[in-house]
């Protein structure tokens, strides 16, 4: 794939974000509006996160059992759309549903089908480590209100139904054994209007079924979900540690300011971001926290900023971007047959352009129901995993340039005397990179082509050209330009 976009410089946010420290200070459990504040003085970017570059993400629960969608739409909604009848956008999802499992049948009775019969945590972890991800981050409640960790506030999770075992449990000391960082993602917050109550399926499902009301339930912004919610964030923090707090984007903030509990809501969040904050301190760990969203869900410059497939035209303040193989994020069976997930080609590439401005790339797989990860998902990973055994050098610890690139190039440094230029295109012959023309021949020590060796080059009027010496390449070559003084920044 080849990927175009216009020269940009390094933004003053990024360049403040990139000095500040690692270690992080207490804020004396304050969480009243200066807190922000507070939060963004003393605590920093841990400089694991701002070196990793690379993570996987995972879509995975009862919703992965039906594992449908039409179009481009993520399959993780199915619990949702179903229970629309009055919804014409969802209207597919309800035919679907009642052709395949009847009327009678309600998102609750997935759960059983759910078992992960063929799940090996351990494998996953191989799997996610020979693709070179440094940190893992699995989703441990969705909007559908199933926990998949082995929760003492509820009994709709992943250890009392369905798997019966503590997925979230089982897999951090997997990902954790093989070396990486292990966080768990938070979607409960628009659980409270993600089942319609005046759904009449849904009502007789409830009258059959009275205990359902608490996997559905609760119905309304209420006190008593935002403590609901709050709680099981921290038990989440109590038992598993995660190295980072990574918060789905909250609609209500936005859609409904007006609503009576909807500061006491966005009070929670801040009272959540500062005790996770201050409780990683007695675990000695550095950690971080996302601010999610089009509408980021913290008024504030903290937070890695993040959205559903992200992309920016710059360098920009630390961004993540949760990236799909395809259009959804849960398994999707139609797109799994269909071919339509990202080739190694796309998926390196989105890799580095991501990094070249500043950017992670938290790459999202969904598993199927019984814990097995599909051939085309497993077949992308090793293959972005073989590319950065060989190119990693470009990728992890890097740094932003002052460019991102220039049509099918991009840059990362390392220092202040190594660029790596990326060309997407890995054509054959020689390769020209215009923004290079600020150089002399003089100032650069020598150049390679990681995984082959040092190339030919020379310094021209129009900026640095380099050969090629190896043949046509399916995925993106790397030359590393070493300069024998510090004089690029």
């Amino acid at each position: 794939m080849i990927l175009t976009a216009a020269l940009l410089t390094i933004s003053c946010f990024q360049a403040i974000a990139s000095e500040k420290p690692d270690n992080s200070k207490e804020t004396n459990g304050d969480t009243s509006a200066s807190s922000w504040q507070r939060i963004e003085a003393n605590y920093r970017l841990p400089t694991w996160y701002e070196d990793a570059k690379f993570g996987i993400f995972i879509h995975w629960g009862p919703y992965s059992v039906p594992g449908w969608a039409p179009g481009k739409a993520y399959s993780e909604w199915y619990p949702h759309n179903i229970y629309r009848a009055n919804s014409k956008r969802s209207s597919k999802w309800r035919q679907y549903h009642q052709q395949t499992y009847g009327s009678d049948f309600g998102y609750k009775d997935f759960i059983p089908q759910f078992k992960a019969e063929h799940w090996d945590p351990q494998d996953w972890a191989k799997l996610f480590k020979q693709a070179g991800a440094r940190y893992v981050i699995p989703v441990g409640e969705h909007h559908d209100g199933f926990a998949m960790w082995d929760s003492a506030l509820t009994r709709w999770d992943a250890k009392d139904m369905g798997p019966k075992r503590d997925i979230i449990g089982e897999l951090a000391k997997a990902v954790r054994s093989s070396g990486m960082k292990y966080a768990v993602s938070y979607h409960r917050e628009r659980h409270f209007s993600y089942f319609n109550q005046d759904d009449e399926r849904l009502k007789r499902e409830l009258a059959a079924n009275p205990d359902a009301a608490e996997l559905y339930g609760p119905f309304e912004l209420s006190k008593e979900f935002i403590r609901d919610y709050q709680a099981r964030w921290q038990e989440i923090c109590d038992k598993y540690q995660p190295d980072f707090m990574w918060l789905d984007d909250i609609p209500a903030f936005y859609q409904q300011p007006d609503h009576p509990n909807i500061v006491a809501y966005q009070q929670t969040l801040l009272e959540m971001v500062s005790d996770y904050l201050k409780q990683s301190q007695h675990w000695q760990k550095s950690v971080y926290f996302n601010n999610k969203g089009k509408h980021r869900n913290f008024d504030t410059d903290a937070g890695v900023l993040s959205k559903d497939n992200m992309t920016i035209d710059g360098i920009g303040p630390k961004w993540e971007n949760p990236a799909t193989f395809g259009h959804s994020f849960a398994y999707n069976y139609i797109e799994d047959d269909n071919g339509s997930y990202k080739d190694s080609d796309e998926l390196v590439d989105l890799l580095i352009d991501v990094v070249s401005k500043n950017g992670n790339l938290l790459l999202n797989i969904g598993p199927k129901a019984d814990g097995t990860i599909t051939a085309p998902q497993r077949v992308g990973l090793l293959a972005v995993g073989r590319w950065l055994q060989i190119n990693g050098e470009g990728i992890y610890g890097s740094r932003p340039w002052q460019a991102y690139g220039e049509d099918n190039i991009r840059y990362t440094r390392k220092g202040n005397n190594t660029l790596f230029a990326f060309d997407l295109e890995a054509r054959n012959g020689s390769i020209l990179l215009p923004l290079t023309a600020q150089f002399k021949q003089s100032d650069i020590a020598s150049i390679e082509l990681l995984g082959f060796d040092q190339v030919q080059w020379q310094i021209t009027s129009a900026g640095l050209e380099v050969s090629n010496p190896q043949q046509k390449s399916v995925e993106a070559t790397v030359y590393k330009i070493n300069f024998h003084q510090n004089i690029i920044n």
